[in-house]
């Protein structure tokens, strides 16, 4: 299995909390690959206590290709103990598309957060950072950042054919 990843990070994006950012996350294309696992650089601010769900849709019309439940919030590090947080699915989906790969913490609590860790400087040229407001609301993409992430795959080969000469003619 192969990863692709945006290691670095300087920055943080609130995700709920004081901020109405729901989601939080990575435009990018993954081109021609089963998805099987999914990261993000993840701490909290406060004491959130809900669900953390990890998700991929489809920028073409905001629909669910994957998701799964990380856990609870409160089992983040706090923030400066930042950790790369993992899930792995439960079927390996094949990807060809633009995507956006994010973090969804819906809770409304106005002093607790999920932080998403990203990168404010030497971005990577054809991914952009997203994040949602609300249910069903517009995505804000922001090209100047590069979330933290990783995601781990494995490629589709074409097959090959081969013509052997005809036998066994009659």
């Amino acid at each position: 299995m192969a990863t692709e990843q945006q290691a670095s990070y300087n920055a943080i994006l609130g995700v709920a909390g004081i901020w109405p950012r729901i989601r939080g996350g990575q435009r990018l294309t993954i081109s021609s690959r089963i998805v099987s696992k999914l990261a993000f650089v993840l701490s909290k601010y406060g004491s959130p206590s809900a669900d953390v769900t990890f998700e991929i849709r489809k920028v073409s019309d905001n629909s669910l290709i994957m998701s799964k439940v990380w856990g609870s919030a409160a089992d983040l590090q706090a923030s400066g103990s930042e950790q790369l947080e993992e899930v792995e699915f439960n079927t390996p989906t094949f990807i060809n598309e633009e995507v956006r790969i994010c973090v969804l913490y819906s809770a409304d609590i106005s002093n607790f957060r999920v932080e998403l860790h990203y990168q404010n400087t030497d971005v990577k040229a054809s991914e952009l950072l997203a994040y949602q407001n609300t249910e069903g609301g517009a995505w804000t993409d922001i090209v100047e950042y590069d979330a933290a992430y990783r995601y781990t795959y494995n490629s589709i080969v074409a097959p090959t054919v081969t013509t052997d000469p005809a036998t066994e003619i009659t």
